[in-house]
């Protein structure tokens, strides 16, 4: 029979699984797939489900092709129990989803154990749920390792996250691709989202090429947890927080990059108290880069290397932005627009910090043009304890290329909003 005369397979049940632990007892779940091509499931799918028990949930797979999806699919699930996810995988190819899809998930907040290496890959999919995550932990464990790629005209309503933890440790390490898809909401390399949580959001990666981000904001890790104890004496240890992380955009073959509300390299959210002041929280050594090698990229909000909203103790140090604009073609142009400002380091907090020793490096050639709707800085600190702006860096090369800037360049800046009422606080300039 011809592949158009055969008859479409409609699935109908709560789920299809590869493999099911049920009871109580140590038991492990090991390579067991699942692979649907041109079916219409009415149903959750799971690589391997562990409902009761202790095990681990190691090399299982989900595989769809052509295929609808009702519920959620996960490469592995942990209701209840203990043990790590390793090495699950999702892929889905010319499929539609109407739930989730996480590679490694373990849903229970008592459950423990890593998520480690997990995988989701996605081409010409449509995920309508909540979102794609390598590994989602909301219970006590590290989230390190996993991996989202999403390309060819894919389409996720929700957030797209490498790893995350709601639960209580950290999200190290894991990567994002995304190449000519579209993103309702935000796009994280690593999420620690948890006030019970003591950890790093660091050494993530996010690259987003020729695609649309609408939600809110983009970073290579995001952490809103607990400061730490003290601040590490070494110049190469760092506190909590979200620090080594890597985003890159990039537009090229004359086609669209487009992300609302921010772009950073390292963010740490609104958290601690007054009381809290004397912990620390740092974004420290992480690197944005905006490369357009032809078209345009747009950024609706601001970019930042390292951004500390802590309250507490905040450094936003060595970090690194490169905004580069250069048509590989002499007949077509690279424009960058950025609507607010763009920083290296950022603190806010009633505690102790510094924003030093950050660099932005900005090259506009062959036929290209910038716009940037607010400030540039190297470094910015509106901490109210002991603070410093020192060695930041801001380079701008033009060469006779069109660059708007609506406010100032300064290299650092210490105290104040940036309103024409405190034109003095510029504490250093360089271009």
């Amino acid at each position: 029979m011809e592949k158009d005369d055969l008859i479409s397979v409609i699935v109908s049940g709560p789920a299809i699984k590869g493999g099911y632990v049920y009871g109580t007892g140590e038991h492990d779940a090991i390579l067991n797939s699942v692979v649907l091509t041109d079916i219409t499931a009415e149903a959750y799918v799971s690589g391997a489900h562990l409902l009761l028990g202790n095990g681990k949930l190691e090399d299982n797979s989900v595989s769809l092709v052509g295929s609808s999806i009702s519920g959620f699919v996960t490469g592995a699930l942990q209701e209840s129990g203990q043990g790590d996810e390793v090495h699950n995988s999702v892929e889905a190819k010319n499929t539609n989803v109407a739930g989730y899809v996480y590679g490694g998930y373990i849903l229970n907040p008592t459950g423990s154990g890593d998520i480690r290496n997990n995988e989701v890959s996605l081409s010409k999919t449509t995920v309508e749920g909540d979102g794609v995550t390598g590994g989602y932990h909301t219970g006590i464990g590290a989230v390190t390792g996993n991996i989202v790629t999403l390309k060819n005209s894919s389409e996720v309503k929700g957030f797209i996250i490498g790893g995350h933890t709601t639960g209580s440790g950290s999200a190290n390490d894991n990567h994002v691709t995304v190449t000519d898809t579209n993103v309702g909401d935000y796009v994280y390399g690593g999420y620690v989202n948890s006030l019970s949580a003591a950890g790093t959001a660091s050494s993530n990666t996010v690259t987003v090429t020729n695609s649309v981000i609408k939600g809110s904001g983009t970073a290579g890790g995001n952490y809103i947890g607990i400061g730490s104890a003290e601040n590490p004496p070494q110049e190469d240890k760092f506190s909590n927080g979200s620090n080594s992380n890597l985003i890159q955009v990039i537009t090229e073959n004359n086609k669209k990059s487009e992300i609302n509300t921010y772009v950073i390299g390292g963010n740490v959210g609104d958290v601690g108290t007054d009381a809290q002041k004397r912990l620390y929280w740092d974004t420290n050594k992480n690197r944005v880069e905006l490369t357009n090698t032809g078209g345009e990229l747009t950024v609706n909000g601001y970019v930042a290397g390292g951004f500390n909203q802590s309250a507490g103790c905040a450094n936003s140090s060595l970090n690194e932005i490169f905004v580069t604009a250069s048509p590989l073609d002499s007949t077509i142009s690279a424009k960058i627009d950025i609507s607010d400002y763009v920083v290296g380091g950022y603190i806010w907090g009633s505690g102790d910090g510094s924003t030093n020793s950050n660099t932005v490096n900005i090259k506009i050639t062959n036929n290209s043009s910038l716009s940037v709707g607010s400030y540039i800085g190297g470094g910015f600190s509106q901490a109210s304890g002991k603070t410093g702006s020192s060695n930041n860096k801001v380079s701008i090369d033009s060469e006779n290329n069109p660059i708007e800037i609506s406010s100032w360049v300064f290299g650092g800046l210490l105290g104040a909003k940036l309103d024409s009422r405190l034109w003095q606080l510029i504490l250093a300039f360089s271009i």
